[in-house]
């Protein structure tokens, strides 16, 4: 519509034009110093109209001229920059097939032709990484950074994934947390950087990053799980080498209140106080979990704690009995614990029970050397025999331990005779 306009604009001023010289009489007289010329006013007007478009004609002609080069210029870097696609693409085949050398090269020599030549050297930079020329890559990562500061992100990503996989753990920490400061809330930096902790074995870090990885939703479920245990075990496990029974406290106390609840973090954290020499809490927190949660290992591990008071614990584990009586697990704690108080023949009958039901390696071993210090070295052979056994064969015969007479009272602190009644099975 705007043309249409501009059309019917040129052809009434055309009309118009020639109206005014059909119908202008008259001269018209030019004189400069000593020169004069005089014509009609009609053909002055044709002549500046003629003269007019000569001089708009030269002026386009000018421009053309002095503009040649650009247009030139442009017209080059058009044909370049299609070249330079074309080898881009032909960059990633021969990256994608193995060929690095050949695909860095190609790649680097077309970069300042393309739209986007960060692209160029980052592939670049993969090129020479796989070759292993590490400082090469770094070199070509950090030109493109130079080229497009806004891709400094996505370029140094790139280079913490390459630097872990090229084991370099300590400089990809480094970026990454230089990464993390100019982007607090990218998701998958909190990845990379967990999976560095994770190489570190820098528990610590790790599980001050956690509540992070679980807010952003960073990582898949299965690997939240993995990263989680290993950063509750790995922390509890230095504390308690160190006996810092409080750290583990401390550490246990920030730990969001659905995973205090979980068994496996229960156990954790009861096995760690336990070695930091802090038994009665991790009892206290066996207990606990226990009565809410049955869990066959935290019941194994009750019994494995060095009780002060072993009365009390075992009238803990009785109550369990009610309603796991046939349980082989709780059994054999029943086992440890009258160990610990010294009633042997209570301990005796509580490991038979449970190794009948489950046999256990470690529950063989025990018994055996029970049996052997109570005089009952028949059984106590019979139950190492039946042990090995197991250990080689996976398989275990039924033990069925005889009765033997009433041992030394000197020898064994108490006789079985005298031993005050403690638990049933």
């Amino acid at each position: 519509m705007r043309y249409l306009i501009y059309i019917f604009a040129l052809i009434a001023a055309a009309a118009g034009l020639i109206w005014l010289v059909l119908n202008t009489t008259g001269a018209t007289e030019i004189s400069f110093n000593t020169l004069s010329l005089e014509m009609k006013t009609s053909t002055l007007l044709i002549v500046l109209i003629i003269g007019f478009i000569v001089l708009y004609v030269l002026v386009g002609l000018l421009r053309y001229v002095f503009s040649l080069r650009s247009r030139i210029s442009k017209i080059n870097k058009k044909r370049l920059s299609a070249k330079a696609g074309k080898e881009l693409i032909q960059g990633f085949l021969l990256l994608s097939e193995g060929h690095w050398s050949r695909a860095e090269k190609l790649l680097v020599k077309n970069a300042k032709h393309c739209e986007t030549p960060v692209i160029n050297y980052l592939a670049a930079a993969r090129a020479a990484h796989l070759q292993d020329k590490y400082e090469r890559r770094d070199e070509l990562l950090k030109t493109a950074v130079e080229l497009d500061t806004k891709a400094d992100i996505v370029v140094s990503v790139s280079q913490a994934e390459m630097q872990m996989d090229s084991k370099q753990i300590e400089q990809a920490q480094a970026t990454l947390l230089r990464l993390q400061d100019l982007s607090p809330s990218h998701p998958y930096i909190s990845k990379l950087l967990a999976k560095v902790y994770f190489k570190q074995e820098n528990w610590s870090a790790l599980f001050e990053l956690m509540p992070l990885l679980l807010k952003q939703k960073a990582l898949k479920d299965a690997d939240i799980t993995k990263f989680k245990t290993a950063a509750i075990k790995g922390l509890f496990e230095e504390y308690a080498a160190e006996g810092k029974a409080d750290e583990i406290q401390k550490a246990w106390k920030k730990l969001p209140s659905k995973i205090r609840k979980l068994s496996d973090a229960v156990l954790i954290y009861a096995n760690s106080l336990n070695t930091a020499g802090e038994s009665s809490l991790a009892s206290d927190a066996l207990v606990s979990q226990i009565n809410e949660q049955w869990d066959e290992r935290l019941v194994e591990l009750y019994g494995q704690l060095n009780h002060k008071d072993a009365i009390s614990a075992g009238e803990k584990a009785k109550k369990w009995l009610v309603s796991h009586n046939e349980n082989p697990s709780l059994l054999l704690t029943l086992a440890r614990l009258n160990v610990q108080k010294k009633l042997w023949g209570k301990a005796k009958s509580f490991y038979e029970n449970s190794l009948n039901m489950r046999p256990n390696a470690i529950a063989y071993l025990e018994l055996a050397e029970l049996l052997q210090k109570i005089g009952e070295q028949e059984n106590a052979d019979n139950c190492y025999r039946i042990g090995l056994q197991y250990c080689i064969t996976k398989k275990a015969e039924r033990l069925s331990l005889k009765s033997e007479p009433k041992v030394n009272k000197a020898k064994t602190n108490h006789s079985i005779d005298e031993e005050e009644e403690f638990y049933t099975v």
